[in-house]
């Protein structure tokens, strides 16, 4: 007996909403200079601000424009779709350089404090661990001395 096999139909792709410019100050020039990371070269690219906003990943390869500035852009349009304003993030204060895990080995190795820092309710989870582990040791010790183990 054969199975057969359940197949989705893939749903059609999203076309990106365009998005008016709010206020005067917006061109496609000054929004890839606001956001930074080598952005702002490739105005002459993009062009058009309805290509800047209704262009998709493929789109923007076909352009030439390289996979981190091309996410980058993407991440912001989608930003400014939601309402908020670019803003230059700098690399340093980037999430994505927090969450490496060698980066944050070598942050313990330079700056001793710096996880209490990051995440100040880690403390308090080492603290109720600790405590689960004395009522376990508490009711293991307990056991013995009755007689279950």
């Amino acid at each position: 007996a054969t199975t057969r096999r359940k197949t989705r139909k893939a749903n059609p792709p999203v076309v990106p909403s365009q998005v008016g410019p709010t206020g005067n100050e917006w061109t496609v020039e000054t929004f890839l200079a606001r956001i930074a990371r080598g952005c702002d070269d490739y105005v002459a690219k993009i062009g058009t601000w309805e290509t800047l906003f209704t262009s998709r990943g493929p789109e923007l390869r076909a352009m030439g424009i390289p996979t981190r500035q091309r996410r980058w852009i993407l991440r912001w349009t989608e930003h400014y779709r939601q309402g908020l304003e670019p803003v230059y993030v700098s690399m340093t204060a980037s999430k994505a350089r927090k969450n490496n895990p060698g980066m944050e080995k070598r942050r313990r190795q330079k700056y001793p404090g710096w996880a209490e820092y990051m995440f100040p309710e880690f403390e308090e989870m080492e603290k109720e661990v600790a405590r689960r582990d004395e009522e376990r040791a508490k009711l293991r010790e307990h056991a013995r001395s009755v007689g279950r183990i």
